[in-house]
Order: C-alpha cells, then structure tokens, then sequence
C-alpha cells in the first residue's frame, strides 16, 4: 500500500526558489530549464483557476529564473521564505 504524501503549494514553491537560488550561486545553468518550464506549468494552471496572485508570483518566479539563464540575476530577485508564507497565510 503506498501512503499519500500533499505538498502544500508554499512547499512546492519555497523548493522551487531554493533550487533557483543555489543555481544562481553555483553558476549552474543546467538545472534552470527544468525550473522554468515547472514554472510556467503552474503558471497555466494559476490562470486557468483565475488566481492572479499565485500567477503573478509565478510570472516573477520566471523572470528571474530568466535573467539567471542570461546572467543578469540583478534584475530580479527571488521570493524569501517570509514572503512566500505572507503569500500563502492570506
């Protein structure tokens, strides 16, 4: 029997910029693809549920993981946990 295991998505989310913000660090632009197109699934999903907050967090998410793949991070910043939670509790 396999149990069920529910990520919330903060979870998923605070995973996602943690991944990013270790590529950033490590110059390692071989996992940022994957990143963006994870994002940009949610993305479609967030604005087929008309939730614009979640889209526009996710919209962010994208920019920033594409100026990591550029290499202009300093254009864009990655939510922190604090934000992500703020987001979330409301």
């Amino acid at each position: 029997m396999v149990e069920e295991v529910q990520i919330s998505l903060a979870t998923l989310i605070k995973y996602v910029c943690q991944q990013l913000s270790e590529a950033r660090n490590q110059r390692d632009l071989t996992r940022v693809p994957n990143l963006i197109e994870g994002l940009e699934l949610m993305r479609e999903a967030a604005w087929y549920h008309q939730d614009q907050v979640f889209a526009k967090l996710l919209d962010d998410l994208i920019g920033a993981a594409q100026d990591t793949m550029v290499g202009v991070e300093w254009k864009s910043t990655i939510p922190s946990m604090q934000q992500i939670d703020t987001l979330f509790s409301g």
